[in-house]
């Protein structure tokens, strides 16, 4: 629905620019054609890229525009998220969100609270550095039981 409007949007402002200024109107016609192709393929990777747990590591890539590598050695606690639905304005400096954006934003599943901070990559090669992590999954048991077995195997290896 969202690419429809914007694609509907762009028709009506392209033909109501371009009476005022051409140059103007195929600017912004070029602009909105390229966010909508972002769009679409932050949608493509959202759906194509799961999170993944290899043997030493968690990836979690959420879309195209944001993404982390987290050393399995380096999580302090993996646990159901229990805190408040909208996190405050402080406290999301230090916490990663791996939850897909959308309009109504719900609730994540789990959080994952680490022994150091560690960097995470945003769009546009922009980076910061977080000790918490909030996500949602797909399939939450099979999710907690596999990472939590990781853990426990990593734990029991030492």
């Amino acid at each position: 629905m969202l690419i429809h409007a914007m694609a509907i949007e762009t028709i009506g402002l392209h033909y109501f620019l371009h009476q005022w200024n051409p140059i103007a109107s195929s600017i912004l016609l070029i602009f909105n054609i390229y966010g909508i192709l972002f769009f679409l393929a932050e949608i493509q990777a959202i759906r194509l890229s799961p999170f993944l747990v290899t043997e030493d590591e968690l990836i979690l890539q959420a879309g195209l525009s944001k993404g982390m590598q987290i050393p399995l050695r380096e999580i302090e606690e993996f646990k159901t998220y229990s805190g408040p639905d909208i996190i405050p304005g402080k406290k999301k400096n230090n916490i990663f969100d791996a939850r897909p954006s959308d309009f109504i934003m719900e609730k994540p599943q789990f959080q994952i609270k680490l022994k150091n901070k560690l960097r995470i990559f945003y769009m546009y090669g922009l980076r910061g550095s977080v000790n918490q992590i909030i996500l949602s999954v797909d399939n939450p048991g099979e999710f907690s039981s596999y990472l939590k077995d990781k853990l426990n195997r990593l734990t029991d290896s030492k």
